[in-house]
């Protein structure tokens, strides 16, 4: 009778520990009922890593508070060593990084508005935002189900946005995506894609664009013709015909006749 009851119980054991063993390897590898929750994994200790509050971001006002950093500096000041200092102001002030990736989209809208959307400079500067070796996957699991998924888009974004102005990424780029998320993360792959297709590219356009574009809309009339010609020392002759206009002070202001102008219509 002894042994009989035993055996079950032995059984109902193991069969607990074997439940334990697998939860605790879906929760390592960051999957608990398809959210986003604060754990440890396999190589932090038991603890959680100092560099970044896990969990849900960008909850409430931190948008507008993010935005408000960049709103605060008046327009004849917003150049590039004021959008520098600005970031050093939010890694001074949020030495664990929270909410960093609401701060990264800020930025990313409103560097055209400091004029440093061409600088790759300013990009790695804003990459080094991001938490040092905090979201590199530490097992085979963790990389096979887009380990931190929310970082490494915004990353991505961050790649985007140098691509769509023709910013070709920088060695120094790479070394901080490598130390932010790894070798085979999706940020890394970006920039290998970036930096194999921009050069085969670049000079690829046989009636290049002048940077930046030219505010007269005579000039990009002028650059319009030349590429419809398809001659790149083709030549443009202005011709203009005299007029009075009111401009919004009030004043009148005399356009004189012009004969001729021959302008070169090339960048």
């Amino acid at each position: 009778m002894f042994y009989v009851r035993l055996i079950p119980a032995v059984a109902r054991c193991d069969k607990a520990a074997s439940r334990r063993r697998s939860r605790l390897w879906f929760v390592g590898a960051g999957i608990v009922q398809g959210k986003t929750r604060a754990f440890s994994t396999p190589g932090d200790g038991g603890k959680d890593s100092p560099g970044v509050t896990r969990g849900d971001e960008g909850a409430g006002g931190d948008v507008s508070l993010a935005e408000d950093l960049f709103e605060g500096v008046s327009f004849p000041r917003r150049d590039k060593e004021t959008f520098q200092r600005v970031l050093g102001t939010y890694c001074g002030r949020e030495p664990r990084r929270r909410n960093h990736i609401d701060f990264i989209y800020a930025a990313l809208r409103k560097m055209p508005q400091f004029g440093v959307e061409r600088e790759v400079s300013v990009y790695n500067r804003l990459l080094e935002v991001f938490p040092k070796e905090v979201f590199v996957p530490r097992n085979f699991i963790q990389r096979m189900f887009n380990h931190f998924p929310r970082q490494q888009e915004c990353a991505v974004q961050v790649l985007e946005q140098m691509e769509a102005y023709g910013v070709l990424p920088s060695v120094e780029t790479k070394v901080l995506l490598m130390e932010i998320f790894g070798n085979k993360s999706h940020p890394v792959r970006k920039y290998q894609r970036i930096l194999y297709w921009f050069p085969r590219f670049t000079h690829a356009n046989p009636f290049p664009l002048p940077r930046p574009l030219p505010a007269d809309p005579v000039e990009l009339a002028g650059i319009v013709l030349q590429r419809a010609l398809g001659c790149p020392s083709a030549q443009v002759t202005v011709y203009q015909r005299p007029q009075e206009f009111v401009d919004e002070n009030g004043q009148k202001i005399h356009v004189p006749h012009l004969v001729g102008d021959e302008r070169e219509a090339g960048p």
